[in-house]
């Protein structure tokens, strides 16, 4: 019976002491935003609901591409690993508004301007660009990004 008892209380202690480990969230200043990150994928969506559309608006040579954010404000975009046909390197500025809108501008085959940040966790990046409405679902398009 004491064994019965011991192993009932390990058990109930173990359940007890195990919790859930919260979402990690970072804050999203430029500065913490700051580094390298790689395209992960491209949703499209509205009302809640978004499909991966990856493969349907990007090229394979373009999904090994880097973008750097850096913290004064200039990015480097780097057609890296399989190279493009056409080389789609570039650099510029970048900013996060006074509305807290993530603006990269044309990056690859993608405008990133005025992009709502998600979610951040220090390594992935999640941040959606309004593209109107369909009757009254409004679509979006989710951009995810690692670092």
């Amino acid at each position: 019976m004491k064994k019965v008892f011991l192993f009932l209380s390990l058990a109930a202690i173990t359940i007890i002491s195990c919790k859930k480990e919260a979402t990690k969230s970072c804050p999203t200043s430029m500065a913490d935003l700051a580094g390298t990150y790689s395209f992960v994928k491209v949703e499209s969506g509205g009302g809640g609901t978004y499909s991966d559309v990856t493969s349907y608006y990007t090229e394979a040579c373009e999904r090994d591409n880097k973008l750097t954010l850096n913290a004064n404000g200039t990015y480097t975009y780097t057609d890296a690993g399989t190279v493009c046909t056409t080389d789609e390197s570039s650099t510029g500025n970048w900013d996060i508004d006074i509305t807290g809108h993530l603006n990269i501008g044309s990056v690859g085959p993608f405008n990133l301007d005025d992009l709502t940040i998600i979610s951040f966790d220090c390594s992935t990046l999640v941040a959606e660009a309004d593209f109107g409405t369909v009757g009254s679902t409004p679509i979006k398009v989710r951009f995810t990004f690692r670092k």
